[in-house]
């Protein structure tokens, strides 16, 4: 019995609930292909649209990120969101413009990464991305 208090526990935190709330559903969802930009030069931008909606029951805040797989080399600001933050009703979607951006003086050579698309407020915020790569001049 008293596993299943701490599981019970467990669960209303992971989902974000108090405990006096029915079981809710938390989701994300995501409609954008992979960005495989190939050869690419210096001061040249790349813009694309994700899709993001609220699959769950719940409303809630989120955050668009880049995360670069080599930060020593990646470009600083490669990539905004424009909205970065927002708000999603259950059901509700928004269009999120995406732009990679690489400045004059990046560094010439191989540059992957994932565009994450996250549910903020939760002990385990679901959350969707997709890939980025592009090749500075030669690689």
């Amino acid at each position: 019995m008293i596993k299943l208090i701490v599981f019970a526990a467990l669960m209303v935190g992971i989902l974000g609930l108090d405990a006096n709330t029915e079981a809710s559903s938390v989701g994300i969802g995501l409609s954008m292909a992979p960005m495989h930009l190939g050869t690419v030069r210096p001061n040249e931008s790349f813009v694309a649209h994700a899709h993001v909606q609220n699959t769950g029951d719940v409303s809630y805040d989120a955050v668009a990120e880049a995360t670069c797989f080599d930060d020593v080399r990646c470009p600083a600001r490669w990539v905004s969101f424009e909205p970065r933050l927002f708000h999603l009703e259950p059901g509700q979607a928004i269009s999120v413009t995406v732009t990679v951006y690489l400045h004059r003086k990046t560094v010439p050579g191989f540059y992957q990464g994932l565009l994450e698309f996250r549910a903020t407020g939760f002990y385990v915020s679901p959350a969707v991305a997709t890939y980025v790569d592009l090749c500075l001049k030669e690689c």
